[in-house]
């Protein structure tokens, strides 16, 4: 017990020792944390949702969010021969976008060809309508927009020829409903995101730290310096020493970083809006869990990684025995 105790101290001081290790511990904790900090210096409103007003600027905050609200610059060609198209109803859905009116199909292509018009729509029928856009980018949604748009359009329309009361009809087909939720004990959905994360932490102390973990046994064997290890102290204190000590420097480093960014979301959450609440804001409860089996599962791993650098004799070879 005494060597194996000498020389999981010596692998560790090796660890905290390291220029490298230490700044790169602390270089990460302290980007995390003030990333975090980020709502407090810039106005992300527009992400968090939370407006954070500066007294030296409070008036020139405002007179910016106001105009961030009010702009809109996209601009749709519209033909529209059967007339159900009404203004009203399409500047709902497409949050104030201006709506060129065209005669034909070809006039809608002229205006997005020469960049006057960013996409367009061509009504065929009250149920029917023609998309036309010259650049489709991953995340457009005009044609689901318009969807919604053309089917209260037709029932409007719908109701104003059978003379029928559109309001009466919406409220029996799409009643209020209200709902109270009361959660006797967990809420699975609310736990899955920040769950997933510490998975992804657990698997990731196990890759990085893993293969250090190998490296450092492999590396008495290369340069033969286990030759004169193994006259005073047990290949078991050896190779026990070298994996704990190094799972611990693993641990540690993850703690800080870990701890920098929960701290660090927690004294700035009002800013955030509680947006990040769904990964950042755990119970105590779980943190205590994952520590507990999430530390044992890892260990597991490293110890598996350290008989894997027992393996073989050269660090180059270590990659191979892992895989």
């Amino acid at each position: 017990m005494k060597k194996f105790l000498v020389i999981l101290k010596y692998e560790l001081k090796e660890y905290f020792s390291s220029k490298g290790f230490v700044f790169f511990t602390l270089l990460l904790a302290i980007i995390a944390a003030a990333a975090l900090c980020l709502p407090r210096i810039f106005d992300m409103s527009s992400i968090t949702g939370v407006q954070v007003v500066h007294k030296d600027n409070q008036n020139d905050n405002s007179s910016a969010q106001t105009e961030q609200v009010d702009q809109s610059d996209a601009k749709y060609a519209l033909c529209d021969p059967s007339g159900i198209a009404d203004t009203e109803i399409l500047n709902q859905f497409f949050n104030g976008a201006q709506f060129i009116k065209t005669d034909s199909a070809q006039s809608i292509e002229n205006l997005i060809n020469s960049g006057e018009a960013d996409a367009g729509f061509e009504i065929i029928s009250p149920t029917e309508y023609a998309y036309y856009i010259y650049n489709k980018t991953l995340y457009n949604n005009d044609i689901q927009m318009f969807d919604q748009a053309m089917k209260m359009m037709s029932r409007i329309s719908y109701c104003s020829q059978h003379g029928l009361d559109i309001d009466e009809i919406t409220q029996m087909y799409e009643p209020a409903v209200s709902s109270t939720e009361h959660i006797l004990n967990n809420d699975s959905m609310q736990n899955i995101a920040y769950c997933y994360a510490l998975v992804i932490i657990v698997f990731m102390l196990i890759i990085f730290y893993g293969q250090m973990i190998a490296v450092s046994v492999t590396t008495e064997k290369s340069n033969r310096a286990i030759e004169v290890l193994v006259t005073s102290t047990s290949p078991n204190s050896l190779l026990f020493g070298k994996v704990i000590a190094g799972a611990a420097a693993g641990i540690i480093q993850s703690g800080i970083i870990i701890g920098a960014v929960l701290v660090s979301y927690r004294l700035n959450r009002s800013v955030w809006g509680g947006i990040l609440d769904f990964v950042l804001d755990i119970p105590a409860i779980v943190l205590i869990s994952f520590a507990a089996f999430g530390i044992l599962g890892y260990l597991f791993y490293a110890f598996l990684f350290g008989a894997m650098g027992a393996l073989v004799s050269k660090v180059e070879d270590v990659s191979k025995s892992i895989s």
